[in-house]
Parts: C-alpha cells; structure tokens; sequence
C-alpha cells in the first residue's frame, strides 16, 4: 500500500536517497587528492575526478569516452596493458590488481613521469569495471635520489679517507642497544666493532684503562668529544695496529644522559711507523753531531795505543802472554774504532772508498783479530770454499768492521759455549750473476721471531745497557750499498744463522791488483827524506816523528797550520804527512797552497780521524784513517817516495 511512495521516493542503502547517495560518492571522488580513474572492460574510462584533470591535464568531459591507451598509458606500455587486459578478462588473473606499484604514465602535452598506481576490478550490474588512484611521485624519487646519492657520496668519502665509522645508540643504562659500523671498522675491531671503545677486547691491555679514561671524560660531559691514539690485536698471531679513533655525543636526555654517539676510526699505523723512522733519524742526527765532534779526539788515542803496541811487538824478547795482550789491545782499539765508524756512519752518512778486495784473506785477517775475544768455551770453525782469488767491490774497513760486528754478536750469543762457524762459498743467482756467500753461523741462544724484524733498527738492542743498538744496522746498511743482501735464519735454543750476499767482480786477483791485505811492503827506501809531519795532538805527534825517524828519515814535526803553511812555503819538503783537522785550517787546504806554491805535486800521506774526508789514493796521495799502524806509516811514505823515485 505504501509502494507508491517508496516507488516515488526510492531510497538507497541505510535509508539514504540513491541520489544524495551518488551526489555525495561525487563530491567524495572530485575532492580526493589522488586522480581518480574508472574504466570499463574495454579500457573506456567511465569516471574521471578534478585530481585526473589537474594532473593530466583532459577536463572529464573530453576524458570520458576516451581508452587509457589513448590518454594516460605511454605509448611503449600500451601493447602491454592491452594483453594484460585480455588476460584478466580470461583468466581472472591481473597480477598488477589489488596493490600498489609505480609505473610511468603521461599527461596531454606528452609529459612523461613516474606515478603511484592502485588498481582494484569493480563488478557491478553495468557490468566490469576498474578503478584506479594515480598520485605523480616525482618530488618524493627526487627526494630519494638525493637521499642515496647522499649516502653514496658519503660513503665514497669516507672510503677515500680510508675510515671506518660507527654509530651506537644507548638505553637508560648505557648499554649499546643498536649499533651500525662500516666494513672499514670491523676489519680493525672484528666482532668487537658493535661495543664502545673501552669495552672491546681489542686494545692492548695496558692501554684499556687509558682508553676508558678518555672515554668517560666525555660520557660524562668534561671533554668535548672522545679523542685518542692506541694499539689494537685481533689476534694473537696478528701484528698490532695503531688507530686513531674520535667520537663524539650527540644526542642526550634532558638528565644529560647519552642517547647516541658516533664516531670513526683510522688506521694510523703507516704514519707512526713513519714518526718513529723520523724519530731516529732526529736521533741519528743529533748522534752525528755529538760524535762528529769527538771521534776526532778518540781515533788520536786509538791511534796512540795502536802505535805503542805496534813498537812492542818489534821487541823479539817479549813473553808469549805480552804478544797475546798486545794482540787483544789490537782487537780493543779495532772494536773502539767500529763503535766510532758505527756511530759517524749512522749520523752523518758518508761516501766511502771501495776496492777490488780478496774475500777469503779479509775474512781470515778479521778471525784472526777476534780470536783473542772468543771464549775458549766456543769451538770455532771455519770453511772456505770460496776460491782464494775471487774479489769483490767494496770498502775493505767496512767490510772488516762488518764481520767483525757479526762475530762479536754471534760470541754474546755463546754465552754457554758451542760452536761458531765463519764460512764462504760461490752461489749463482737466478739472473747469472756471481755472488760471494759469507756466513756466520753460531749455536746459540736464537733470536725471537717477534723481534726478528726489528734487529737491524738503529738503536734497536737485546743487550740492554751493554749495546748500542748501532751493530747490526750498520751490517744492513754496509751490505746494501755495496750491491748486496743480508738475511738471518734463526730458531730460538738452536742458533742464528747471518748470511751476506755480495757480487763477485767479473775478473780475479792475478797479482796486479793491489790490495791492503798486500801492502806488506817490507822494502822501505833507505835515501833519507826530508819529511814535514803535521799533527796537533800532543802525545800522537812525538810518536808518529819517532816512527818516522827510526825509518831513516828528517822530520819537521809542527802542530798548527800557521806553522806548517810558513816552513812548507819556506822550504819545499820531500814529502807531507798531513793531518786534516788542524788548529787554524785543513791540512788538505794547506797541501793545495804548499804544492801550488812549489808547483810540484809533493807527495802526501794523509793521516785523519774525519770519516768525512775522503781521498783516492793515487802516486802522490794516500789516505790513511786513524788509528793505523805504524808500520801502515812507514810502509805509505817508502810507496810514496818510491813513485816519485821512479819519475
């Protein structure tokens, strides 16, 4: 009865009129900030919202009616969606329905951009449908772009810097609730790399504490950031690195409390390797001049001692336990000498004289000179299977000095007894060259493998108080620049093993090259010379003018330059032994003025302390270092006097 009514008047769902129902489904799609699309099956749009015409640009009049593919869907999508659709239609699956994706769509002046899509089926008794909501989401993949081209930068940054960075947040208690690190860092702190510095296991135990006293002075607000330098070991087999590590607070509770902390870490190991190179070469410097200016003094004693025990030894009458002592001064005022040669060597490098030089005779020499220092305790042996002849380029007094540090090592080493071996063979190398192997082999105590890299450092020393820490270094840096090698093999309670490598010479001594070990020349000329010796030090000039006068010649001794200048100018002397380092001048500046004066190349001996000066020797120069010999004295001026003789 009431049908006509509810017929005039229909209602729709909830009681609300269908029309209200629709005007206000309208207004819900016009004022929606997305575009709000409606489609049929055939891909016809039915429903096209103020968001579709502000963001694509077709009012909803020439919209509707209209295919996707001919407004929104870009023309390479299209053969795409028309498939897609089809599909749908046959098999009820549209793996694109139901969520939400990013695609690219168009506008009608062609624009392309990137867009978020929903799509959901409507069925309805019209038939399929599809309704789609479209918002563009260029700014927000700018956005992102910025954000990852950020990071990627930042971390192209911090890779180039060579840090490993950190990022710890914290409870209530300090505790490390989340943590992110770099892989930069975990290679330096491994499985510790989530915890903050104090708390990892890495750093050396002695400086954990220290690292905790920085840390705790900023977490608790007195220093500004958290800043310090330590050594840190994965692994017992691992060797330590120093880092540098920083961090800092940045954000905490209105208490203070820290809620984060960031950080980095660099591995600054090159650098403190490079500090403490620097270091010694500060102390190799200062050693220079500290030793330049008393090794002077120091090869005048030497060279007094060695004289007075070179004049004793010419006494036929002395006991068997008197020559043994002289023997031993020898070898004193040889290993003072090496000492002195160590230190100038180290402190203020030098270019030095080489010669061919005969392998196997230094070496027997250089035993020979040590013998007397080797415990009776310590068997010593030696093989040379180096032919006799074979020669190599080098400095002679080095190269003793060399074997002589080496044997002296190896005799600390036999502090119980056992046995020291000296040998030298042949050894072709990979590329043909022929090298002379020298070997100096002891049973002794070893040397641990986690000093066995450090033992040639200057100032590096096992020997506590009783070493210099120059020996060794010296050794290395000998070997290297005359062309060779040097390495040690070693185990700890069985003995060390120093092995040199040097190149032989092409050709052999046949008896015209001539060498010190040769300079035995026992035929001093007889023709007395008149001789001017220079030499400021009291207690060595009186000593070298007696060696000379015993020798059978005139000697004017005189110990400044003004004096030895006025009489060399006054009379011209047969022959100079000339002190370099003279109160008011160089004896080699005065030696020039002499012989300009006389225009004549008066021959010389030069006689110095100075590992600075160096001189080839020649027919009318030679150059002897303190201390010498005096029979080394006599032996010079005779080949001197000799030469010019033969002229």
């Amino acid at each position: 009865m009431n049908s006509g009514e509810n017929d005039s008047n229909p209602g729709g769902r909830h009681g609300v009129p269908v029309a209200n129902a629709e005007q206000q489904l309208q207004q819900l799609v016009d004022t929606a900030l997305d575009a709000v699309i409606t489609c049929d099956d055939k891909s016809r749009i039915t429903v096209w919202n103020n968001g579709a015409e502000k963001l694509f640009g077709w009012t909803a009049a020439e919209a509707i009616g209209l295919l996707l593919t001919e407004t929104i869907i870009p023309v390479d999508f299209r053969e795409a969606h028309n498939r897609g659709m089809a599909n749908y239609l046959k098999t009820g699956d549209g793996p694109v329905l139901g969520q939400r994706i990013e695609i690219e769509a168009t506008d009608r002046a062609g624009r392309r951009f990137p867009v978020e899509l929903s799509i959901n089926p409507i069925k309805t008794e019209a038939g399929l449908g599809f309704s789609g909501f479209i918002r563009e989401i260029s700014d927000r993949l700018e956005a992102e772009r910025r954000i990852r081209e950020g990071e990627e930068r930042l971390q192209l940054i911090i890779d180039a810097a060579d840090e490993g960075v950190w990022d710890y947040q914290f409870d209530e208690n300090g505790a490390v609730t989340e943590s992110f690190y770099g892989e930069k860092t975990r290679e330096l702190f491994g499985d510790q790399s989530g915890k903050i510095p104090p708390d990892r296991l890495t750093p050396f135990n002695e400086e954990r504490d220290a690292v905790r006293r920085a840390w705790d002075l900023h977490w608790n607000g007195i220093e500004e950031n958290f800043l310090f330098e330590y050594r840190v070991l994965l692994g017992e087999n691992e060797q330590p690195r120093w880092v540098r590590e920083r961090g800092i607070i940045v954000r905490r509770d209105e208490s203070g409390r820290p809620l984060r902390a960031v950080g980095s870490v660099v591995d600054i190991s090159a650098r403190r390797k490079l500090e403490s190179t620097l270091l010694v070469a500060q102390k190799g410097e200062a050693l220079g001049l500290v030793a330049g200016g008393f090794a002077h003094d120091i090869n005048n004693v030497l060279s007094i001692i060695r004289g007075h025990a070179s004049i004793l030894k010419h006494d036929r009458a002395l006991p068997a336990s008197a020559v043994e002592s002289l023997d031993v001064i020898d070898l004193a005022v040889a290993r003072a000498r090496t000492l002195t040669q160590n230190m100038l060597q180290l402190g203020r490098p030098v270019q030095v004289q080489r010669k061919d030089t005969l392998v196997n005779k230094l070496l027997e020499e250089t035993l020979d000179l040590a013998r007397p220092a080797i415990p009776r305790s310590i068997h010593v042996k030696q093989r040379l299977e180096l032919d006799s002849n074979e020669l190599v380029y080098l400095n002679p007094e080095q190269f003793q000095q060399v074997i002589l540090n080496l044997l002296l090592n190896a005799r600390d080493a036999l502090e119980h007894g056992g046995e020291l071996a000296v040998n030298s063979l042949n050894r072709t190398s990979s590329n043909g060259r022929r090298n002379a192997v020298i070997q100096v082999i002891d049973t002794g105590c070893g040397i641990p493998a986690n000093i066995r890299d450090t033992i040639f450092d200057p100032f590096f020393t096992t020997k506590g108080t009783k070493g210099t820490g120059l020996g060794l270094a010296t050794v290395k840096k000998f070997v290297e620049d005359s062309g060779g090698s040097i390495k040690i093999n070693s185990k700890v309670g069985e003995g060390t093993a120093m092995e040199i490598e040097l190149p032989l010479q092409e050709h052999k001594h046949d008896g015209s090259v001539q060498t010190d070990a040769d300079s035995e020349d026992k035929d001093h000329i007889h023709i007395p010379a008149n001789i001017l010796l220079a030499e400021d030090h009291a207690l060595l000039r009186p000593m070298l003018k007696g060696a000379i006068v015993m020798a059978g010649h005139h000697v004017a001794a005189l110990e400044n330059a003004r004096e030895v200048l006025e009489l060399g100018l006054k009379t011209r002397p047969d022959l100079m032994v000339m002190d370099i380092d003279l109160p008011g001048g160089s004896g080699n500046d005065l030696v020039g003025e002499i012989r300009a004066h006389w225009k004549h190349a008066i021959p010389v001996v030069y006689i110095t302390g100075n590992s600075g000066f160096e001189i080839e020797d020649s027919e009318t120069s030679l150059l002897l270092r303190k201390p010498f010999d005096l029979e080394d004295l006599t032996i010079s001026i005779s080949r001197l006097l000799k030469s010019v003789q033969t002229d």
